[in-house]
């Protein structure tokens, strides 16, 4: 089943114009597929963007490693290149 469509007219900057013109032809594509693809990545939800998902690798090292350090995000420097502590820091 195909999905209706509205036309619609929309005025872009000289720039900008030319700069999708440009990725359309890159892409073999057309002016409305880009856009249309641009407006989905534009309007999908926050939680598909997010940095990690809960399938993502990085989980299987959290807690792999064990310290003493309690203030190591704001005084990560020190620790791995040994610069100065930060003082007056609240962790």
């Amino acid at each position: 089943m195909e999905t209706a469509t509205v036309k619609t007219q929309i005025s872009l900057p000289k720039k900008q114009y030319d700069q999708l013109k440009s990725r359309a032809n890159e892409l073999n594509s057309s002016l409305s597929k880009i856009v249309e693809r641009a407006l989905d990545e534009y309007f999908e939800p926050e939680e598909s963007s997010q940095l990690f998902t809960e399938n993502d690798p990085i989980w299987q090292i959290v807690g792999a490693v064990e310290s003493d350090i309690t203030d190591g995000s704001v005084n990560h420097d020190h620790y791995i290149y040994g610069t100065p502590k930060r003082q007056n820091v609240n962790c």
